[in-house]
């Protein structure tokens, strides 16, 4: 197996839809507010949110689809990254760097002309140990997972 979820942590969605909408256009821009992911829970749901990660073999952006999809979880977007910098400081993972992937299915993601559909990162950076600075931006979708990435997906919990 090339993916494992890594961690899980469980909390509740602060944000209504049109709040993580309003969210989504300032930090990532108004093409990326536009698509609509294929999950959001609703305000105040419990939700469980998994950390993908590869493992030895760097797998590709459709394996990682499978993956998700074969473990009954759910493509957040970036809508779902919205939440998880919410819960940022809560994440513990051992490197000082750590990219977080908003995936969905390709035609809920922005596509550029000339480019391709681009997925939403979310950069956590950690300073001498203890600030935690947060990064966003997007990549083409055809790129590769490396092990400083990891997947964000949600369960029902």
């Amino acid at each position: 197996m090339k993916l494992l979820i890594d961690s899980r942590i469980v909390v509740k969605n602060p944000y209504s839809f049109e709040e993580a909408a309003k969210l989504v256009k300032k930090r990532y821009g108004l093409k990326f507010s536009e698509m609509k992911p294929t999950y959001f829970p609703s305000k105040d749901k419990e939700v469980g949110i998994n950390f993908i990660k590869p493992t030895k073999k760097v797998p590709s952006s459709n394996e990682c689809i499978d993956f998700i999809i074969s473990n009954q979880l759910f493509f957040p977007n970036t809508y779902g990254l919205i939440i998880v910098q919410h819960f940022i400081k809560m994440l513990t993972f051992s490197s000082t760097e750590t990219w977080l992937l908003g995936f969905d299915y390709m035609h809920h993601l922005h596509f550029e002309k000339n480019i391709g559909h681009k997925v939403a990162f979310l950069k956590k950076i950690v300073e001498n140990g203890k600030k935690v600075i947060c990064e966003h931006g997007s990549f083409d979708y055809g790129l590769l997972l490396e092990h400083d990435e990891r997947i964000v997906a949600f369960d029902s919990n």
